[in-house]
């Protein structure tokens, strides 16, 4: 089995830091956890404790490797990044407040092929990441893996996973910290 778990809450999207200031997006940011987060991750663990895990992988970016940390402290297996796992890089769009972020970023995906200034176009994001995707459910026929990622990769699961025929969203489950099983061998999901 796959394990896919969104890395925990950040400074940038956690309730406190939304209510005063606003939701900022993170994309390539390189922002740590918030005490949330690492909770969450620590929750994520003990909920895939008994599932028999043998590697785990996580984005390069540090609050990816954050959860990753606090997911190998309950469960104890070797963990490495992974490029694959990092979420579109949106350059510019990097740190706006959301509310400024949407309209920009709607633009560039619905030109797919047009890269963000200082960043990659989300063509560039989905073929990187779907490539990723599966090359860690051929590893995950075999033996079960945790790969610790983003939001914006989990929005396009199941449209890379049903091969189009599902929309790619931008909102939604799972929440930071949580958890998607994906069967290797059916592409079958489950929120966990």
């Amino acid at each position: 089995m796959l394990y896919l778990i969104r890395h925990g809450t950040t400074q940038f999207n956690s309730r406190a830091e939304v209510q005063e200031h606003g939701e900022r997006i993170r994309g390539w940011l390189n922002i740590s956890l918030d005490d949330d987060g690492r909770q969450q991750a620590r929750d994520a663990a003990h909920k895939l404790k008994d599932k028999y895990v043998n590697l785990m992988f996580h984005s390069v970016l540090k609050r990816a490797e954050e959860t990753c940390e606090e997911v190998a402290s309950v469960i104890n297996i070797p963990y490495e990044p992974s490029m694959g796992l990092t979420p579109w890089n949106i350059g510019m769009i990097n740190g706006m407040l959301l509310t400024e972020a949407i309209p920009l970023m709607t633009k560039y995906f619905d030109t797919p092929l047009v890269p963000v200034p200082e960043g990659e176009s989300y063509s560039e994001f989905y073929n990187r990441w779907k490539n990723e995707l599966f090359s860690l459910m051929k590893i995950a026929e075999k033996l079960n893996v945790i790969a610790v990622t983003h939001s914006r990769n989990m929005y396009c699961l199941q449209h890379i996973l049903t091969k189009g025929e599902e929309p790619i969203t931008f909102k939604g489950l799972p929440v930071p910290g949580g958890i998607v099983e994906i069967n290797p061998h059916t592409l079958q999901t489950k929120i966990l």
